[in-house]
């Protein structure tokens, strides 16, 4: 059983480390356990033989564990919380990285690397002692083309036409999120030329998505559908400019051509895994800060990166 991470991104980059598992492994039951909001998402992981919701409370949760009986934990997620729950289901054997004083509770602790060394990906798989691994298991969802072209005509997309994905939020805090207007101007731009525009976000975003759909033209779809159905519809997207964010991951796993715009974050840490995956950025020499807020108010690592710079990446791309 692997307990997935809680972000959407690292749940994303998850499936990295479930394909090393059953190359290794192909014969292993694999249980894949996490939040019930990922399930959709879940089922669009050749890997995962089940998917197993996990409830918030400790005690209902460890209970849907030891149900499973399982023999092998593999536990993603930093929080003590998770570790414990694995102890208290009696898994035998428990391995994950020492955090938050829970190393007590897992008798296969590993020390994490720092940040600067690898991406998320190969820690994870560090797990499995083979970093070195990633390349070769990049995470690669499995969207059902005939799905999401009926899932798109259902809302108002013609497959048929050129289709550009914007992604302008970013759950973490706006010290990650491009200036609205930035992503206002690549939607003109598209949209000039014949394209359809379409603003991708979860429930949390459909303020922000629906008031920049007014200002700025295009779809608004931001709430109106699940992970999987997201999925399904980035797979369809000629082009996607997106915040470092779970929806970035979710269009490279998917194999969209991705334009991703990196601020507060590290694009060496959490990259957009994917042969038509581009990231432009400021640089500038208080980034990455890793904080949710500027200290200096400006978010200069952001508001400096112009729509120019993101349309030629799109022009790269193509």
């Amino acid at each position: 059983m692997v307990l997935a991470p809680n972000w959407l991104g690292d749940f994303v980059l998850a499936q990295g480390l479930l394909r090393r598992l059953k190359q290794r492994h192909p014969d292993t039951r694999l249980t894949l356990a996490g939040r019930p909001a990922f399930a959709s998402l879940a089922r669009l992981m050749p890997e995962v033989d089940l998917y197993l919701e996990l409830p918030r409370a400790v005690r209902a949760a460890t209970r849907r564990l030891k149900d499973g009986h399982f023999q092998h934990a593999i536990v993603l997620p930093n929080s003590f919380r998770s570790a414990l729950t694995s102890w208290l289901a009696r898994i035998p054997r428990r391995t994950g990285y020492r955090r938050d004083l829970r190393g007590g509770l897992l008798n296969d602790a590993r020390s994490r690397p720092p940040r600067s060394v690898g991406t998320l990906l190969e820690q994870f798989l560090g797990l499995l002692d083979e970093p070195a691994a990633a390349r070769a298991c990049l995470p690669r969802l499995a969207p059902d083309h005939d799905a999401a072209e009926g899932l798109a005509r259902r809302l108002g997309i013609d497959p048929q036409r050129p289709l550009l994905a914007l992604c302008p939020g970013a759950a973490f805090g706006p010290a990650k999120r491009w200036p609205s207007g930035h992503f206002g101007s690549v939607a003109r731009h598209y949209s000039d030329r014949g394209w359809q525009v379409a603003w991708f976000g979860g429930r949390a975003e459909t303020r922000m998505c629906a008031a920049v759909a007014a200002l700025h033209g295009g779809l608004d779809l931001a709430g109106r559908t699940d992970l999987g159905e997201a999925a399904q519809l980035l797979s369809l997207a000629a082009a996607v400019v997106s915040n470092d964010s779970g929806l970035m991951h979710l269009a490279a796993a998917v194999g969209a051509p991705v334009t991703a715009v990196f601020g507060s974050s590290d694009a060496g840490f959490t990259p957009p895994l994917g042969d038509q995956a581009r990231v432009v950025s400021n640089p500038v020499s208080c980034a990455p800060c890793f904080a949710r807020y500027c200290r200096f108010g400006d978010y200069r690592c952001l508001s400096g990166v112009s729509p120019a710079q993101v349309l030629a990446a799109l022009d790269t791309a193509a």
